[in-house]
């Protein structure tokens, strides 16, 4: 339960003079005055909702107290009327909420309700358990940690209880305390925050969401197949806000970022009919078989957040034949819950997934889109924008071992691997998840985080660190999804994402690592979700402030 109390002290005071000091002259105050009030928020139990209202524009501030404090929100803007989210306190705990009410002139405000007590209610039921370790918190970079829960069982209908809630996110402080969250009926995904401070995920693998931290769903994005309607019907892109902005794409999956000039970057994908394919691949009779799979491929997408407008694509039907460059396993048993197939067999029950890109970033400096294709095995450079070296769509280069890279040294290649990321100096961070990699018995699959030095002209590769997934002292092995960023100190915050409870029940982890070169690390930070086979993480994200300036 929530509950809100107004304490005695409920008015700003003057400050008593201190004995054997001048006293001094009456402290000047504002003729306005404010009333504050305090709510929970429908939508997260650990928020508190300020609101002060004045007679005069005031500026506010807010500091909360108790086992955690510090957390200072403060609007900047003097106006009658203030709305604020007081974020960071912890679950089924008490705080007092102190406001801090100022004129224009900079003199405090005489304000009703200044101080109030607030008490944080339970996370929902049925998540997961997680555990933190804090390792050595003198290297741990500072902020706090957003990620995905994936609720396995409730996406492949095989959930106990089929009315939770299927996507959610969760924001932890650096002791791992839950301080935020937000759940949807959908999936979500791919969560980041924006320069506003607000979140941006993507919902469904359909839709995005930009969400306040009141929880607040203030700016919608949906393809042409939210709602699971048929791209080219009357309802296609329904949306849940009355002022949804509709994108002329399908789909939004894996990644949903917003580049410099303020346009959005995302995937998307679209479903053809592709023949010329000489012999069955998925053990169909040869005699009837017509040479035709229904495949479903990836699209990159930029554009206009604010009317939607699609401004550029780049198809991957254009960059590859999907009678050449084709994984069987892949397309053959793909299971039908998982987006893509779980979209487009509503529509073509012979649909299959082929290309399955998981990510894509603009690597300014190369003028280059840079593309995660985890069933080719490969990431893929294209170019963005017309430049002196070429038009843009030109491919710059195919890493893989199915590319155009040399490889020097004695590094290896990346398998189903996810989150391409480029660091300042040009070089490449993966997730390596490590399906279908060469191995032996005595070395078995593994996944890993692993960083290329990439010379474009001489067209070479060389790797310079590795570090292979570790959970509870065994290398382990995420055969989906993951996720590795470089973090503010040079530590690389790592999430295991679908360990699928191998080893002790692991469904999840999240790593904070002092890079060891060329291979190894120290592990410094370090959360599990601890939800067998039926959990997972997505990706995780490190954010510095809750209140960006």
């Amino acid at each position: 339960a929530l509950l809100v109390t107004s304490c005695s002290s409920g008015t700003q005071a003057d400050a008593e003079p201190t004995s054997g000091q001048p006293t001094p002259g009456p402290e000047l105050v504002s003729e306005a005055t404010a009333e504050v009030s305090v709510s929970s928020v429908p939508a997260n139990t650990l928020t508190a909702a300020v609101e002060v209202v004045a007679t005069a524009p005031v500026t506010a501030s807010v500091e909360f107290r108790g086992d955690v404090s510090g957390e200072v929100s403060t609007s900047d803007t003097p106006r009658e009327r203030h709305r604020i989210p007081v974020v960071g306190m912890h679950p089924m705990s008490t705080y007092e909420l102190v406001v801090t009410v100022t004129d224009e002139q900079g003199l405090p405000v005489s304000t009703e309700g200044a101080v109030q007590t607030f008490e944080t209610g339970a996370l929902p039921e049925g998540l997961p358990a997680f555990e933190v370790e804090v390792i050595d918190p003198s290297r741990v970079a500072p902020g706090h940690t957003m990620f995905s829960f994936l609720d396995f069982a409730g996406q492949s209908g095989t959930s106990e209880d089929p009315g939770a809630q299927l996507g959610t996110i969760m924001v932890v402080d650096a002791s791992g305390e839950p301080v935020w969250y937000f759940q949807d009926d959908e999936t979500l995904a791919d969560a980041r925050q924006l320069d506003n401070g607000n979140l941006l995920f993507e919902v469904g693998d359909v839709a995005a969401y930009e969400v306040n931290l009141f929880g607040e769903v203030v700016n919608e994005w949906a393809g042409r197949l939210a709602g699971g309607s048929d791209p080219a019907g009357d309802e296609a892109g329904s949306g849940q806000l009355p002022e949804t902005v509709h994108v002329d794409v399908d789909s939004m999956h894996h990644e949903h970022g917003v580049l410099a000039n303020g346009n959005h970057l995302g995937l998307s994908t679209e479903l053809r009919t592709v023949s010329g394919f000489a012999e069955p691949l998925c053990g169909e009779d040869p005699a009837t078989f017509d040479g035709t799979y229904h495949l479903i491929g990836d699209v990159v997408y930029e554009f206009d957040p604010t009317t939607g407008e699609v401004l550029e694509e780049f198809n991957l039907f254009d960059y590859f034949d999907p009678t050449v460059s084709i994984n069987p396993d892949s397309i053959c048993d793909g299971p039908a819950w998982v987006f893509p197939n779980n979209v487009y067999r509503q529509l073509d029950p012979e649909a299959q997934d082929w290309t399955h890109a998981n990510s894509v970033v603009l690597d300014e400096e190369r003028n280059a889109l840079i593309v995660s294709i985890r069933l080719l095995d490969e990431v893929l450079a294209i170019r963005y924008a017309d430049d002196d070296d070429g038009p843009k769509g030109e491919v710059l280069w195919r890493l893989g071992e199915h590319g155009d890279l040399e490889m020097l040294g004695d590094g290896s290649w990346t398998y189903h691997q996810h989150a391409a990321e480029v660091w300042p100096d040009g070089s490449l961070l993966i997730y390596d998840n490590g399906n279908g990699r060469p191995s032996t018995e005595s070395s078995p699959p593994g996944s890993r985080v692993v960083r290329y030095e990439l010379d474009d002209d001489d067209m070479t590769i060389r790797q310079l660190w590795e570090l292979d997934s570790i959970v509870d002292g065994e290398v382990a092995y995420a055969g989906f999804v993951g996720d590795a960023d470089l973090l503010g100190n040079g530590n690389v915050l790592i999430s295991d994402g679908g360990l699928l409870g191998e080893p002790n029940g692991v469904s999840a982890q999240i790593t904070e690592v002092v890079p060891e070169l060329p291979e190894g690390g120290e592990v410094v930070w370090q959360l599990q979700i601890l939800g067998g086979g039926n959990w997972g993480s997505y990706r995780a994200e490190r954010i510095s402030e809750l209140y960006p300036t």
